[in-house]
């Protein structure tokens, strides 16, 4: 498996064919099969609506002999997707809402605070949000009517609060209208309603985290309209699913996420739209464009992030023919207000194809041997260390000490702190890559010893990164995947005491990786404390680990001990296999045996999988 053909951004993909080259670009698309530019299925529309529309081009372009005559260009763009529907009185149903907004600096600050933390992802035009957002409070009533708008409102401000450690109380308050279907009146027995019949668990006592409020006002405006979406649904629907990880409810977010693909593919938003021959609207046009376009990757990667993690299918299968990345080309200094930088999302979609490819391909190879596996992961690990070598300086960072200064300076720079976990989490495997090849001698009784070495230091690095997120007050106490990135980093450094041999290249239990747990550790057990939902189970789930961790300790010295009076004794010199699995399940009782068909390898990956 190579990376796909180098595309620079604005570039389209045009061969249907599975294209190869010798080399990564940062900016070339990945598909979800290894790194292979698979194109998306498209049938052609089959209605009548859709068959009549093409007569009508071909009628104008008779008359014209103009294919691209104006009337032609305007037969085009005249929707097939035009039909007539039976209208149901729940399209029309919509409750009254007490709708509250925080004081309008608070307000502004969680803006600010939001464009800091979420804007790898493209969720709106910028500017023209901002803008609303002033008029919004400027004139409440003039916005009451648009629930959608109120919606996206409510997330946008419930995503910054859970991130921003300050609360305050509300102040701008208004009552959007509701609208109830006009029906004869009927006497109805008062219907209660219904309680959960199962029984209160441990999730239901914890107190929600920061942006509840506002997330919960936002459910209630959502009212899309399923037989005329518009990208607005769209932009709602990313919201919600992602700070549905807030709430550590993966299932409710995997399930507004393939909503949010769904109307995406319905409205075409991978599909640019023809461009208008007068100038300002040509320019309008172009921004509506890329609007669109890093609107649609951004459900892809919420859709991908999300069902990856849940180890479901994708609610979309490639990246369709022609699609483009995020670029700014053909974009004035006026309208890149309305956008990130390109290179953030660019990030962001490769990472999700990247991870996606390499735990699709462990998962198709768990029964072979070490140096088998090794060779078949080895490509999707070329592609992350290509990654990773290709990306754009400004991007660049290192974190072998501790989290750079440079980094949190820069543009951007907890967003990349982001990113680089991410990064760190796939790269486990990353000395793979360098097994056959490199200049590190290989230990004939452990082939993976170079992956384990490598994949602490990830986990290292990741550790370093959220103490120096800590230390800078960015970080999510209330975040999920901070959380998982906790779990993981210090599962591994507590995984590597008994399952890594002592060497030059290691040393376990040293005092820089005891002071790093202690202090990681504690940054994870404060995040339960405070309500996080994913660190308390994250926090048992790790006690579960150094449990283990520590009975294999005992258990190895006990070996050692016995294997020493043995040699004493003149028994023959037994060997001692000091190996991780065998010296986990060396007694047959019933809390061993739940764990007896895993080796280091599937349970090393399984406390690594999180992105």
């Amino acid at each position: 498996m190579v990376p796909a053909v180098a595309q620079r951004p604005g570039d389209a993909i045009s061969s249907p064919e599975l294209v190869r080259a010798e080399s990564f670009d940062f900016t070339t698309p990945l598909s979800p099969k290894s790194s292979q530019v698979i194109k998306e299925e498209e049938l052609e529309d089959c209605s009548a609506e859709f068959f009549v529309k093409r007569l009508r081009q071909l009628s104008w372009t008779a008359a014209s002999g103009d294919p691209n005559s104006r009337q032609t260009r305007e037969s085009s763009g005249t929707s097939a997707g035009s039909y007539t529907y039976s209208r149901l009185k729940f399209d029309f149903l919509q409750s009254e809402v007490s709708f509250r907004l925080p004081p309008r600096p608070y307000a502004f600050h969680l803006l600010q605070t939001f464009d800091e933390g979420f804007s790898e992802y493209h969720w709106f035009l910028r500017k023209r949000f901002r803008e609303r957002i002033v008029l919004t409070y400027s004139d409440p009533q003039s916005q009451s009517h648009d629930r959608n708008w109120l919606c996206r409102v409510s997330v946008v401000l419930a995503l910054a609060e859970s991130w921003n450690r300050s609360r305050m109380s509300s102040a701008v308050h208004m009552e959007t209208a509701g609208k109830h279907p006009a029906s004869p009146p009927q006497k109805e027995a008062a219907v209660p309603p219904e309680l959960p019949t199962h029984p209160q668990t441990a999730s239901q006592t914890l107190p929600p985290p920061p942006g509840s409020d506002f997330f919960e006002q936002g459910l209630m405006l959502l009212k899309m309209s399923a037989e005329e979406p518009v990208p607005e649904d769209v932009e709602a629907l990313c919201l919600i699913a992602f700070y549905c990880y807030s709430l550590n409810r993966r299932k409710t977010a995997y399930s507004y996420a393939s909503q949010s693909v769904a109307l995406a593919k319905l409205l075409q938003l991978h599909k640019p739209q023809p461009l208008s021959k007068n100038p300002e609207q040509q320019r309008q046009d172009r921004v509506m464009n890329e609007h669109r376009k890093r609107l649609w990757w951004t459900s892809y990667c919420m859709d991908r992030m999300i069902s990856t993690e849940l180890g479901v299918a994708a609610a979309v299968s490639c990246v369709p023919e022609g699609m483009q990345l995020p670029t700014s080309v053909g974009l004035d200094a006026n309208d890149l207000e309305e956008f990130s930088d390109p290179g953030l999302l660019t990030m962001q979609t490769q990472l999700c194809e990247i991870k996606r490819n390499v735990v699709r391909t462990a998962a198709q190879h768990v029964d072979v041997d070490d140096e088998r596996w090794l060779a078949i992961i080895k490509p999707c690990l070329d592609t992350l260390k290509e990654w990773r070598s290709s990306l754009p300086p400004q991007f660049a960072f290192t974190f072998e000490e501790s989290l750079p200064t440079r980094l949190m300076e820069a543009p951007h720079g907890r967003i990349l702190a982001s990113t680089y976990m991410r990064y760190h989490q796939k790269r486990r495997l990353d000395s793979q890559s360098n097994v056959t090849s490199c200049d590190t001698t290989l230990d004939v009784d452990d082939p993976t010893r170079t992956v384990k070495i490598h994949c602490l230091q990830a986990a290292r690095n990741n550790c370093k990164i959220l103490i120096g997120l800590w230390n800078y007050d960015k970080i999510a106490k209330f975040g999920y995947w901070e959380s998982l990135h906790l779990f993981s980093g210090l599962a591994i450094l507590a995984l590597a005491r008994v399952s890594i041999e002592r060497g030059k290249d290691f040393t376990p239990n040293s005092e820089d990786d005891v002071a790093l747990y202690t202090r990681t550790r504690a940054l994870l057990k404060e995040m339960a404390r405070v309500g996080n939902p994913a660190a308390k189970d994250h926090d048992v789930l790790l006690s579960d680990v150094e449990a283990m961790v520590k009975r294999i300790s005992r258990e190895e010295k006990t070996t050692l001990r016995q294997s020493s009076v043995q040699e004493t004794e003149g028994s023959g010199g037994m060997e001692v296999d000091l190996s991780f699995s065998d010296l986990m399940f060396s007694d047959a009782g019933a809390e061993q045996q739940i764990w007896g068909d895993k080796d280091w390898e599937s349970i090393l990956s399984t406390y690594t999988q999180g992105i």
